[in-house]
This record gives C-alpha cells, structure tokens and sequence, in this order.
C-alpha cells in the first residue's frame, strides 16, 4: 500500500521526527487518528444508535472535552472493535526529497487576519506504506475515509469564500474531481487547531449538540485555519491505494 499526498502535509510545529540516524518519518499515531477520525464520522452518520450515543455523551459532559474525547473513542472501539489493534508500522520513513520547508499561515476566518506566520516541514509525494488489512475492514475505512474528507471539504470551502478566496479553487477543484476519483482519501498530520479532528462534524446543524460543546468552549466549526500562500492549498490532504 502506498500513502501519496494531495496537497502537502504536515506532523506539527516542530516538524517530523527523526530516528537515531536522523532519518526523518511520520508516526503511526498520525496515521491511527486520521483513521478513527473518519471512522468515528462514518458510524455518526451509518448508525443511529452510536450517533444517539455520541449525542447524548456530548450534552452529558459538562466540564472537561478531554473526557468527553475519551469517552467517545471508547464508545467507537467497542462498535468497531478490529480499530483496536490496525497493526500500523510504528514509523513511516519519509523519502529523500519528500520533506520540505514551508510558509504556513494561520488565519483568523472571521477576520481574515494573519494570526501566525512561520516556517514548517511538510512532506510532499509517495511513501510506502507497509500495511495490510483484510478486505472487509479496508473497504470499511476507505468509505469512512471518503465520508470526513466530502464533509470537510464542503465545511471548509463554505468557511473561507470570503477571507480566503484564493483558497476556493482549490477546494473546488478538491470536491468536483480529486476526492470522486479517489476510492480512500484521508485528511492527516497537523491540518487544524480541532482536538477532535473533526469527529463531531455530523452534528454541525444539531442545535442541542451545538450549545453543549459552546458551553465546554468547542466550536465544530473552525476559528482558524492552516493554509500555504504560496501553493494555495491547505495542509494534510493525503490518500491511501494499493496501486499507483
């Protein structure tokens, strides 16, 4: 299987870790979230029950989104229970002429203001990735993978029309062409400020949901977001296929 970047991607701030000989690589944990992610997304919009059961998770907790987080990968381990253990290679090395250093700003959607502009490693291209999954599981993940990067692709273009407009053909072109013709598209690495990833995007027009988690100082909507000026891309669209 190979992981091949869309638009350029990052793991944080301090950019990718290196082994002892300096070998840069992406975690499996960045691998694992982007997975539950969509896999939590999936089951919400797949299962009533379990979207039952996030729901009323979420108007119960009423002090700590930490918990909340804990409870709601809990709840979705024990619908999915082969999420467990996906057996992901510890570390993906990244290739020669993969890593790279790029401007990246922060953006205030409101205002359209720069929060933050710096410097950060993002990678770019194909990497390898030792991974097998049986056929079942696979074609679950790849539709959940589907599923979270359609909805934040039209959350996000309806977000930066008007501060970020030379953000929408890309999102555009994300949406009419790119994420059809891909069967196993994810959304990974350090892409936004969200704790949840995007988890909760099912319920962005549920108003009781929506006054819980203002209540816990969590909006699903985003505040800010990432994007590189110079490609006109925001970070960590990335995709999964056995072929190239």
């Amino acid at each position: 299987m190979y992981l091949v970047t869309i638009s350029p991607t990052a793991h944080g701030r301090a950019g990718f870790p290196r082994d002892e000989e300096g070998r840069p690589y992406l975690p499996a944990a960045d691998l694992r979230e982007a997975l539950l992610a969509a896999a939590f997304v999936y089951a919400t919009r797949k299962d009533p029950a379990f979207k039952a059961r996030v729901r009323e998770a979420v108007i119960e907790e009423k002090t700590d989104l930490k918990r909340l987080a804990r409870t709601l990968e809990a709840a979705l381990l024990e619908r999915d229970p082969f999420l467990a253990d996906l057996n992901l290679p510890p570390r993906l090395y990244l290739e020669d002429g993969t890593v790279k250093e790029r401007r990246t700003l922060l953006v205030n959607l409101n205002k359209g203001d720069v929060v933050r502009d710096e410097t950060i490693e993002v990678m770019e291209g194909i990497i390898p990735l030792p991974w097998a999954l049986p056929e079942k599981e696979k074609n679950h993940l790849a539709a959940a993978g589907r599923s979270l990067a359609e909805a934040l692709a039209t959350m996000e273009l309806d977000k930066i029309r008007d501060p970020l407009p030379d953000l929408v053909p890309f999102y555009e072109e994300l949406k009419s062409h790119k994420l059809k013709k891909l069967n196993w598209p994810l959304r990974l690495g350090y892409w936004g400020e969200d704790p949840f990833r995007a988890r909760l995007i099912a319920f962005r027009r549920v108003p009781e949901v929506r006054d819980a988690l203002d209540r816990l100082g969590y909006r699903i909507e985003p505040k800010r977001l990432l994007y590189l000026p110079k490609e006109k891309q925001t970070l960590g669209w990335v995709y999964l296929t056995e072929e190239l």
